[in-house]
């Protein structure tokens, strides 16, 4: 009788195990919050802004804040998403060692020397990965033939998440994927001093804002 109450008490947690939520790697942004940002930054223009710590290309309020989405970079280290109020609070910073790909409370952490998710971080707490959870997702860069460069997130080897697609002819993409399609919130830096933002479903572009081009600062 034991052994059969053990071994039923087994199956139970062997059960909740294998039905087991997988963990968020970060939080996802609601549409309905994306469509906000766009209603209240489609007026903010694209502007280049240096600094002696570094290079934005994005949206600025018009208190000259970094405001909507935009680029910063300083050396190494760099940070591409949105902002508000001057703050970085949603997207990918990369450095060194590390690509943070979520908020500044929930990201994912993963190791640019083997590409591999190190750990999630959330509610101030490290969440080391191990065994098989989420071990299929990676963030790593991928070279294409015609010259094309994708940066970002890839599930079971496919463009999927937040990513950054350099276009041989100078635009840069941020923004969602799935399953190797552009799909979802984003912008389009333009060579020529411009941007787009919003919504793309691959190539199409579902709802798109064209920013005008605004004196760049120095």
């Amino acid at each position: 009788m034991k052994k059969w109450l053990l071994c039923m008490a087994m199956c139970f947690c062997l059960e909740g195990f294998a039905q087991r939520p997988p963990v968020a790697r970060y939080e996802e942004v609601p549409t309905e919050i994306y469509q906000m940002i766009l209603d209240h930054t489609a007026l903010f223009p694209y502007m280049v802004y240096d600094n002696p710590d570094g290079t934005y290309r994005g949206q600025i309020s018009p208190e000259v804040q970094f405001y909507g989405y935009g680029n910063f970079r300083s050396g190494i280290y760099q940070q591409t998403g949105l902002y508000r109020k001057g703050k970085f609070i949603y997207g990918i910073t990369t450095n060194a060692e590390y690509a943070l790909v979520g908020s500044n409370d929930h990201y994912a952490a993963y190791n640019l020397n083997t590409g591999q998710l190190e750990y999630i971080y959330r509610n101030k707490e490290k969440m080391l990965i191990d065994g098989a959870d989420l071990k299929e997702y990676q963030f790593m860069a991928l070279n294409y033939a015609n010259g094309d460069r994708y940066v970002g997130e890839l599930m079971n080897g496919q463009r999927h998440g937040y990513g950054m697609y350099y276009y041989q002819n100078g635009r840069v993409w941020f923004g969602q994927y799935r399953n190797g399609v552009r799909q979802g919130f984003g912008a389009l830096f333009l060579p020529e001093g411009q941007m787009r933002i919003g919504e793309w479903n691959g190539e199409e572009e579902v709802r798109v804002i064209a920013l005008k081009t605004f004196k760049a600062k120095k």
